[in-house]
């Protein structure tokens, strides 16, 4: 009622016409509020998917391909560039295939043989530290609180992770972060015994005990409980094709018995005797 106030009833006009008059300049309001509201969300649906297109776009170029492998799983991964990743049990790798040609940098957690294609700077990045080559072969652990780097063939560049150290590799070297947080200097490794590692066959030198049963869990992807108070450190290798042979290799030349049940391996004590 209060709206037909605003209209005024013509003199000379019967109530019909009028009334027609009235209806007809209402109807005409509506549609014309009808326009604004239908050009107003055609608007806004254009603005939505103008914004989706470009949201799209962004995860499209910026997202990560990761890659990862369980207990007892190695994957051969081939880079957009056509450079080799052997990953190794329990490990990932992230890097942006989008933007490879451009920016050839890979995240890694575990270890990783790399072969590089040459081309612009390739970029390993870890927690620990940094790796940087332009075309070579080499290997990279990063776990267990261990940042380990060898070089197979050409040179490779590695750097602290806070950037305040700088190593060079060449062919044969390696270099390691050392309880001090501290990177090695560079010293020669064996390259066989690196490699052997995509084989299955890993060794170790002078190394704890733990972090080599540590390796029987990722490659046997069984449980060990090690139970021995002091520290002991190993030197010899095992190989991954079977659990009760590799045990062992490791078990006998160290004097230690070790009892298997179902997925779990007790490792304790002397080896009691024959």
């Amino acid at each position: 009622m209060e709206r037909s106030s605003n209209y005024i009833v013509p003199t000379g006009k019967g109530k019909d016409s009028v009334w027609e008059d009235l209806s007809g300049k209402l109807v005409a309001k509506s549609e014309i509020s009808l326009k604004k509201q239908n050009t107003s969300y055609v608007m806004c649906r254009v603005a939505a998917t103008v914004i989706i297109l470009i949201l799209s776009s962004v995860v499209y170029l910026y997202s990560d391909s990761n890659i990862s492998t369980e207990s007892a799983e190695t994957c051969e991964v081939y880079l957009p560039d056509g450079s080799y990743v052997f990953l190794q049990s329990n490990s990932k790798i992230s890097f942006n295939k989008k933007q490879w040609s451009s920016n050839r940098k890979i995240e890694l957690k575990g270890e990783a043989f790399f072969s590089v294609k040459k081309g612009s700077a390739f970029t390993v990045q870890t927690e620990a530290g940094n790796v940087q080559v332009l075309g070579t072969k080499f290997n990279v652990i990063n776990r267990n609180k261990m940042f380990e780097v060898a070089c197979i063939s050409g040179k490779v560049s590695v750097s602290s992770i806070n950037e305040t150290e700088l190593k060079i590799l060449t062919k044969g070297m390696s270099t390691c972060r050392l309880e001090s947080g501290e990177l090695s200097e560079p010293s020669f490794t064996n390259i066989e015994r690196i490699l052997s590692r995509q084989k299955g066959v890993f060794y170790f030198e002078q190394s704890d005990l733990t972090l080599v049963f540590k390796e029987f869990e990722r490659q046997f992807n069984v449980k060990i409980k090690y139970i021995e108070k002091e520290k002991r450190e190993f030197t010899g290798y095992f190989s991954n094709k079977k659990l009760e042979t590799a045990l062992k290799m490791v078990c006998k030349p160290m004097e230690l018995n070790y009892d298997m049940n179902d997925e779990l391996v007790v490792v304790s004590g002397l080896a009691r005797p024959n």
